[in-house]
């Protein structure tokens, strides 16, 4: 059985939008896998909330973060080897 650790990593894009990005931490390698970034603006956070935590817990138990992620040795790779995977 694999255990993993979910991290929130904040980010401020510009005035009043922040993006959170969720990383998993596989604490068997103690590598790190971006699941998803989500966007959330200050005028609407509440709503932003419930809607991302739902949808957190959902990808979780639909497609196992060792086949959706990229595993990397450093939260900041993990987040750049996502940011790329929607460049390519």
């Amino acid at each position: 059985m694999e255990y993993y650790e979910a991290i929130d990593i904040w980010s401020e894009v510009k005035d009043g939008t922040f993006y959170c990005y969720t990383v998993f931490k596989r604490i068997s390698d103690k590598k790190y896998a971006v699941q998803s970034r989500d966007v959330y603006y200050l005028a609407k956070v509440d709503e932003c909330l419930k809607n991302f935590k739902k949808q957190k817990i959902s990808l979780f138990l639909e497609e196992n973060i060792d086949v959706r992620g990229i595993f990397t040795d450093s939260i900041e790779t993990a987040i750049l080897e996502f940011e790329n995977s929607f460049n390519d």
